[in-house]
Formats: structure tokens, sequence, C-alpha cells
């Protein structure tokens, strides 16, 4: 019932749980009581009647007489402290030279002189002493007649701790212990109801059986939680405990400093370490004076010589790069923020020469890169003419539209431009050959000119330049408009030109399918009109002419032959082929008129 999962030695038999004396509930004295002794008998008799021949004493007499009602009894206390119990009825024997008290025999406690009637309900125990000496009383009615005992209380058996003296009773609920004291010896109490008598017992109160820690004296009970783990200490060395486990050390040189999230990057007890490398980040250690670049993972470092340092972060950083000052080779003074952009790709070098040795900090590492970033700065603002650089900026450069844009490390590049190009293309070889950092970019925020008058006359020609490119922009926008215009007017004559010849040829091909339709018919004509007779063929001839004639609202004149027709129209028209001499044949026409 204690101690239960620890090492058993000698030492647990110091855990002595001891007797508990009991009461037991007894009523024999009110039903055995010894009668009155013939010396006491003769004693009332002959005094009683001395007092009767007194007329005075016969009220005396009269007030001792008690009835005691049914259910009540008397107690009668002698001169000599003696008590007697008298049941219910009329009594004058044992009540006459005595003090008389009367009490309901359903009251939990009568106590007259050395006479204790005591009922104890039940689920309750009674708490009383006898010479000094503790015990325990059970459920029921108790009769004692004896001058040493003395009744303390009545508790419920529900609580949880009840004592009297050397005597506990621990009642230890589910999920919860208690822990106690004997000789120095600390005991750990489980569940369930503990009688327990000894003078060196000390209680120490209930604890909760869920807690990380349930400690007393030597002996500790550790429950470590999910996802942490443990740290203690025995005998001044360093030690972890892993979770999921109950472990009960009984040893005085052992002490438990609680327990910290497993997924802490870097936890660390005494000379143990435990690191863990996350994903885009880099760990620093030394082993023996000796950089150890720590991988992504999760690292123990038991040694003592092998300590932790810190992270150092192997993504991209952007770090900024204040007030850079400078004076450029034309003597012009400048400052100006900027900002880079950097990667660790190889970590034993970005530590060894950026890092300060064995005192690496993330904060050092970055103001390291920073000053040299600074450094190479200013040294290329130096070996550069800002004048030169501004009229390289202002000056006019013929170019289509394609080569707007100025390219890097040609004439009409801004200054900017060329400070980045010029930096990326030194300053990134130096860093990643020798500090193992690759400088992804970097860039320049508004450079200011120190002294002032400079930079009001520059600023002066950067506005004609800019009036000078407005213009040149306005004349390059009405070209392109009068390019585009002239594109436009020639599309469309294109398209009107190429949409008449569309129309064309198929006119075309109507007139080519309707002739091809109407020769079709003639042949059909033709062969039908071979299978009638010469006359019908005049006939329809003529019916197909007049046809034809009616549609086209045309005159057909009729003659025997040239001369006749010549005759008809006139002397002033000549039909082409006549046979007459003075007629040219060359301009001879049939005029058909509507």
């Amino acid at each position: 019932m204690f101690d239960v999962g620890f090492p058993k030695h000698a030492n647990s038999a110091i855990f002595d749980l001891g007797t508990c004396e009991t009461l037991e509930p007894s009523t024999e004295l009110l039903r055995s009581q010894k009668p009155l002794s013939c010396g006491s008998t003769c004693l009332k008799v002959v005094g009683g009647g001395c007092l009767a021949l007194s007329v005075l004493a016969l009220p005396y007499i009269c007030s001792k007489m008690q009835i005691v009602p049914k259910g009540k009894i008397a107690l009668c206390r002698n001169c000599d402290g003696s008590v007697r119990i008298v049941d219910s009825g009329c009594h004058l024997k044992e009540t006459l030279f005595t003090s008389v008290s009367i009490h309901s025999l359903t009251d939990n406690e009568i106590h007259v002189g050395p006479m204790h009637i005591i009922r104890i309900k039940p689920g309750f125990v009674g708490l009383a002493t006898r010479d000094g000496k503790p015990i325990l009383m059970a459920s029921g009615r108790h009769a004692v007649n004896d001058p040493l005992f003395r009744f303390d209380r009545a508790m419920s058996l529900n609580t949880p701790h009840i004592y009297i003296g050397t005597i506990h009773i621990i009642t230890v609920p589910r999920n919860q212990n208690a822990v106690c004291e004997v000789n120095g010896v600390g005991h750990i109490l489980e569940p369930g109801r503990h009688k327990i008598n000894n003078p060196r017992f000390k209680f120490g109160g209930f604890v909760n059986s869920s807690n990380e820690l349930i400690s007393i004296c030597a002996k500790h009970r550790i429950l470590v939680p999910a996802g942490k783990v443990g740290l203690g200490w025995d005998r001044g060395k360093p030690v972890m405990l892993e979770a999921g486990k109950i472990y009960n050390i009984e040893n005085q040189y052992f002490k438990y400093s609680g327990s910290k999230p497993v997924t802490e990057e870097l936890i660390t007890h005494g000379s143990l370490q435990v690191v863990t490398v996350k994903a885009g980040k880099l760990g620093i250690s030394f082993d023996d004076g000796q950089l150890d670049i720590l991988k992504p993972g999760r690292h123990f470092l038991a040694k003592p010589t092998h300590y932790f340092q810190g992270f150092l972060s192997s993504g991209q950083q952007t770090l900024p790069i204040a007030e850079v000052t400078s004076l450029s080779s034309d003597n012009v003074g400048l400052t100006f923020d900027a900002a880079i952009t950097v990667q660790v790709v190889d970590g034993t070098k970005a530590v060894s020469v950026l890092a300060g040795g064995t005192d690496f900090t993330p904060k050092a590492f970055r103001e390291n890169v920073v000053e040299k970033a600074r450094l190479a700065l200013s040294i290329i603002i130096g070996n550069n003419k800002v004048t030169h650089s501004f009229a390289a900026t202002s000056s006019v450069k013929t170019a289509t539209v394609h080569d707007a844009l100025p390219k890097k490390g040609v004439q009409g590049s801004s200054f900017k431009q060329h400070i980045h190009d010029v930096f990326m293309r030194n300053f990134r070889e130096d860093m990643l050959t020798q500090c193992g950092v690759d400088v992804i970019d970097m860039s320049i925020e508004d450079i200011k000119i120190v002294n002032t008058e400079l930079a009001q006359a520059m600023a002066r020609g950067a506005v004609k330049a800019t009036e000078l490119e407005m213009a040149r922009t306005e004349r390059m926008i009405k070209q392109t408009e009068a390019e585009t215009q002239q594109l436009i007017s020639r599309t469309q004559a294109e398209t009107q030109q190429q949409a008449i010849i569309i129309k064309a040829e198929g006119d075309a091909k109507a007139l080519d399918i309707l002739a091809k339709a109407q020769a079709a018919r003639i042949r059909e004509l033709d062969a039908a009109m071979a299978s009638v007779c010469e006359t019908s063929r005049s006939r329809a001839l003529v019916e197909v002419s007049g046809e034809a004639l009616k549609h086209s609202k045309a005159t057909v004149v009729l003659a025997n032959d040239m001369l006749g027709l010549q005759r008809i129209l006139g002397n002033g028209v000549h039909v082409q082929g006549c046979d007459n001499p003075g007629c040219d044949a060359s301009c001879c026409r049939v005029l058909l008129s509507r």
C-alpha cells in the first residue's frame, strides 16, 4: 500500500505501521451494574432514618426521591466520586446522599465524573484517549467508567485525514497519493485507507498522481509528460529522462529540475546539450576548440568540451547597410543607404572568416558582412566620378524601341547601375571564394550629395536633361503616331483592293457557271430541235427569239438581204461585209437602238 515501484531494502522496515487500539461498542456496564454493598445500604438506611426524626429534614428526603422516565437514565455521583447508573423508575436508596443528573438515552455523549456514555453513529469513528494513549471507538454505544478516559470527538470515515495523538487514519482517493515521513525516510502512500500508529510518523499531505514530480525526502516519482524531456541531477552529473515512463528513484543525491519541450531548438542541462537544427539553418558548435557545423536534425552534445554557440541561417538574408559615406574620385561627397541579400553556402568558411572565431554570434556575423559590404561600396565610389556618370546618364543615344533600356557597363547606364555592376562583379566573387557567402543582389537607396551647391547644380542639369528627354519622347510619339496612321491607310487600301479582287473573281465564277448552264440548255435544245421537222424548228426558233427580245427590250429589223437592210436603215449606216462598192467595210456596223 506504499512505495509501490521503489526497490525494497532494509530501510523499508523503518516504516512501522503500528497497531491502532479500537474500542468496540459495549453496554454491559448499563445492564450488569453491581448492586449497592451491604455497608452502603446500611449507612443510607441509618442516615435516612435519622433525618426522618427531624421534621426539617423531611423536605430534603422528599427531594431526593427521583422518578426516572422511560427512555432515560439517571447518573448518581457519590461523594467519593463514583457514579451509579439508575434505570427508569422511582428511586430513593440510590439517589439519597448523591448528586443526580437525568439524561436521554438518545444523547450522543453523556459524561458525569468518570462515567462516559457515548454513541458513535454509523460511518463515524470516535477519537479518545485512555491514560494519554490514543484509541479509536467503533460505531455503536459505549459505556466507559474510567477516570483516565477522555473522549475527544467523532469524525466521518470519509474525512481524508483523521488523527489523534500518534494514530492517523489516511484515506487516499483514487488518482491521488499521500506523502509522509518516518524517521527522516520519505514514503509515498498509494490509494486506499491506511491506519498508522507511529509516534515518529509525519504526514506530508496529498498530491495528484498525474503530477510530473512527487517527491518526499530521498524518494522521487517522476512522470515526464509526452513531448518533453526531463532534466535531473545525480551526484552533480546531469541526466535526461525520456517521456512516457514512470521513474521511481530513491537517491538522496538526486534532484529533479523539471522538463522542457523537445521542440525547443536548444535544451541546455549542465554539460548536456540537445540541439535541434531546423531546415534552413546551420548549428555552430566547437568540439575541443574545433569548429563543428551541425546539419539539420537533432544532435546530442554530451562532452563538456563540446559546446554550442548558436544558429546560422543558410537561407537568403537581406541586410541593411545604413549611411554609407564616401568621396568620389572627382571629390564629390556622397552618402546613401543600401541593402544586400546574401546566402551562406559554406558554413565552415563563413564562421571562420566572418564570425570572430569561437565567439560566434549571428549578430556578429551579420555585422561583419555589412562592414565588408560598406567598405567595398566606399572603395568603388572612390574609384568613380560622379559628374562623369551623370553626363553618361544624360547623353543622347540613338536607339530603337528594343534598345531603349540602358545596358550594364556601357555608356548611358545610371550611376546606381554602374556601382551595382562593379560591386556584384568584384565583391560577390571575393565573398564566395574566401567567405563561403553568395551575394545574390545589392540595391542602393537615393544618393545624397553632401555639397549643397553641387547638388543644386546637378539637380538643375537633371531637370534640363529630363526636359530634353521629354521633348525627344514627345517627338518619338508623334513620329510613331504618323507611322501608325500611314500603316492604317495602307492597310485599308490593301483591304479594299483585295475585296474588289475577291468580288471580281466571284462575278467571273458566277458568269462562268451561268454560261455553262446556258450552253447545256442550248445543247439540250439542239438535240430536241434535231428530232423535229424543219417547220417546227423555225417556229420554235421564232418563239425563243421573241421571248429573248421581250426580256431584252430590243428592236429587230428583218430584211431579205444586206441591200434591203441598207435601204431600211438609211444610207448613213453601213453593214460590215456589204457588197456596196461605195461602203467602207472598216466602219460598217449594225445600229441597234432601244
